[in-house]
């Protein structure tokens, strides 16, 4: 955590119950003050504002400055690693973006429809939002959002086909009936946007957010975030509808990596991260979402972090075992681009990998790698070798890896 439970920024609601006298005194004074910035929306009837505090500043400069590092250390990975990186991100957050919200689903699932994206008979559960997560690492795939009924198109494209029927939006473009969020404990604890035509007026507001010219971006994402859990314009798949487009906005303005890591962030800090939109939603707290947005920018703070750190680690490790690799394997570049291959999927994704996937990776013929293969495993390279489907699929057995390494140095080298 990098400001998390320490931040100054004193909520409202608890001044409310220190002084009634003090509490309409600072509501006023902070909506007029000169750090705060008004937005055109509203949390029940309150005009929403936000304040322009040191934490919140802080925590922009550390996000772009270890940004700058993330991407440095990104580029220096060969092109399999950064494969192999992405997609265990992109699986990750796609299997927890579900389960945050109660929706089933597992690695190997996700994985066989990694497999099979491109397969157009498909019609696999959450093909749609694999398919749009994927797109999130080409800048030249614009999603637009510029009003009611794009969102609405999104929602068709991503959540719709994993909706339940009752669950179909049954207005024009969102729902017509209210709906309440709930507590594990089955306690109401929000009510969104009554009315689709109240609706659709606060998500074209909403989203008027993203053309503001005087709000910073990862302010704009964290309010919108924020706002759309409030408006909450559909029975089922707020949450996903909600992460996903932070996710996509995240990824344009940051590195693509870091909007695969969302979710994952989200989950380590799940009682945090509901408590600040209950916080908001709350009247006392006059429209101030301040404090959503500081706990927000920290969120996205720890993701920027800990994937920098955990490339910093894989990265030393892959140095390492190049040099053991490539003294065992002083003049053989194949084996040696086999072997590495395997090293890079193991550490990022700990995913086997058949001969034709090592083939695309490392550009060599898929029966030569057939041979390399079977030649690895005849020196005592620790392969895992299973059946998936009718072909076999290969991994290193790292910790054994490393002791052979270790050993392959003591014996061959003088």
């Amino acid at each position: 955590m990098i400001m998390g439970d320490n931040m100054s920024y004193e909520l409202l609601s608890k001044l409310y119950y220190k002084s009634g006298e003090k509490y309409h005194e600072e509501c006023i004074n902070r909506r007029n003050s000169v750090s705060a910035v008004r937005l055109p929306l509203t949390i029940h009837d309150n005009e929403v504002f936000y304040v322009n505090t040191n934490e919140m500043m802080l925590l922009q400069e550390r996000i772009y400055l270890k940004t700058v590092k993330l991407r440095s250390l990104s580029e220096r990975l060969p092109s399999a690693a950064r494969y192999f990186c992405m997609r265990h991100c992109l699986l990750e957050e796609v299997c927890i973006t579900n389960n945050i919200e109660g929706v089933s689903s597992n690695r190997n699932e996700l994985s066989e429809l990694y497999r099979n994206i491109n397969n157009q008979n498909s019609k696999a559960r959450f093909k749609g939002l694999m398919l749009k997560y994927l797109k999130l690492t080409d800048h030249s795939h614009v999603i637009p959002l510029r009003n009611s009924r794009d969102l609405r198109n999104l929602y068709n494209e991503i959540i719709l086909p994993e909706i339940s029927p009752e669950d179909i939006p049954d207005g024009e473009i969102f729902r017509k009936a209210s709906v309440s969020v709930m507590t594990v404990t089955d306690r109401e604890c929000h009510t969104g946007v009554h009315g689709e035509k109240n609706i659709i007026m606060h998500v074209d507001n909403m989203l008027g957010i993203l053309r503001s010219r005087t709000i910073p971006s990862l302010v704009q994402i964290a309010v919108i975030h924020y706002y759309f859990g409030y408006i909450h314009p559909f029975y089922d798949g707020n949450g996903r509808m909600s992460r996903f487009i932070s996710s996509y906005l995240i990824g344009r303005v940051l590195n693509p990596l870091v909007s695969y890591r969302l979710s994952y962030t989200i989950q380590e800090r799940k009682r945090e991260y509901y408590k600040a939109f209950d916080d908001c939603n709350n009247t006392k707290n006059f429209g101030d979402i301040t404090s959503f947005i500081i706990m927000f920018l920290d969120i996205i703070c720890s993701a920027v972090y800990e994937l920098t750190e955990k490339l910093e680690r894989i990265t030393s490790m892959l140095d390492y075992f190049w040099i053991c690799i490539s003294r065992i394997f002083p003049q053989n570049s194949r084996h040696k681009s086999v072997l590495f291959i395997l090293v890079q999927s193991t550490l990022f994704d700990n995913e086997s990998l058949d001969t034709e996937a090592v083939s695309s990776a490392s550009g060599i013929p898929e029966s030569s790698v057939r041979m390399i293969l079977k030649e690895l495993s005849g020196i005592g390279v620790p392969l895992s070798v299973q059946k998936s489907g009718r072909r076999n699929v290969y991994k290193l057995k790292m910790p054994e890896f490393e002791v052979f390494c270790k050993g392959f140095r003591q014996e061959k080298l003088p």
